[in-house]
């Protein structure tokens, strides 16, 4: 049974969306960026500062620390260790680094989802959230999108042409045993 089911691939790929669509748990990771437009405290992230995400992970209670555009990210130990104990399953957004952590640490507990879509489509996409970072977000396009191809366990084609499969393909996955 897969405990941990983790999303990685390229900003705006989708692994945000597809998560929702799995109908899991979340785990809701912390940041220390700025919440954005209809994001909620402890619901879409632990919204912190960098100091204490430094701190918890220096302190041993975070599985990992990743600095990403400038800002931090982490995710709790106890938080994914609940969801094994209580032998659950839930879901959670997570870089490469993390992904890295997860196998390193969970191999058989863990499913590592790629999602895949270009840089076309990816870079519209932020182009539709509004936000001014586009190009920023996208520098590493061809990094993640290799990272994913590394740690994945399954990889989605999340192109425009393939939504429809692409959320049925999640769907499926919290029937795995």
């Amino acid at each position: 049974m897969y405990n941990i089911i983790a999303f990685i691939g390229p900003s705006a790929s989708g692994k945000t969306t597809l998560q929702k669509h799995l109908g899991l748990d979340k785990i809701v990771t912390h940041t220390s960026r700025p919440p954005r437009s209809g994001e909620i405290d402890g619901v879409t992230y632990h919204f912190s500062d960098k100091e204490k995400i430094i701190n918890m992970f220096e302190q041993g209670l975070s599985l990992q620390c990743t600095e990403y555009y400038g800002f931090y990210y982490s995710t709790e130990i106890k938080s994914i260790q609940e969801v094994i104990d209580e032998n659950r399953t839930a879901s959670l957004v997570i870089d490469a680094h993390g992904a890295k952590v997860l196998k390193d640490n969970l191999f058989d507990k863990v499913l590592i989802v790629g999602v895949a879509a270009s840089y076309d489509e990816c870079k519209e996409r932020l182009a539709q959230r509004g936000q001014g970072e586009c190009d920023l977000r996208l520098q590493k396009y061809n990094e993640e999108y290799e990272e994913l191809l590394t740690w994945s366990d399954i990889i989605i084609n999340n192109s425009k042409k393939n939504w429809g499969k692409s959320i049925d393909m999640v769907k499926l996955f919290k029937y795995l045993k």
